[in-house]
């Protein structure tokens, strides 16, 4: 993924000089095109960033079971979606599940219907 974000904004740069502004020195074009390479993987990385501060804070909280939805909230900013579900290990009691996403990381949290955490449905972090 890093190397199509990179390439995308390096091939948008190279067109913008040579079809916008009329560049045709291949010596500019060449230099331009390392800068923007090196422009375009710092834009990926960024997009990097924020799932690994998203799986840490979740890391620094320790063990979930347990916690109320409003620390997990307070501790790591809000959730991107929820659903209710029945829990049929109690009783069919009323659940709901929450999940936090970014680009390369997802945790989905289920919680009874007091808003407290029960256990991590799924987790999943995609190296970059």
């Amino acid at each position: 993924m890093k190397h199509i974000i990179a390439f995308a904004f390096t091939a948008i740069v190279e067109l913008f000089l040579y079809c916008v502004c009329g560049v045709k020195d291949i010596v500019i074009l060449l230099a331009v095109f390392s800068v923007a390479i090196l422009i375009g993987y710092i834009i990926a990385a960024s997009f990097a960033v924020r799932s690994i501060v998203l799986q840490q804070e979740f890391v620094k909280l320790g063990k979930l079971q347990g916690r109320t939805l409003a620390e997990i909230v307070e501790a790591v900013g809000p959730y991107n979606s929820f659903s209710s579900c029945t829990i049929t290990d109690k009783n069919n009691e009323m659940g709901y599940k929450y999940s936090w996403t970014d680009n390369y990381y997802s945790i989905t949290l289920l919680f009874d219907s007091n808003q407290i955490c029960l256990c991590v449905l799924s987790e999943n972090y995609q190296r970059y």
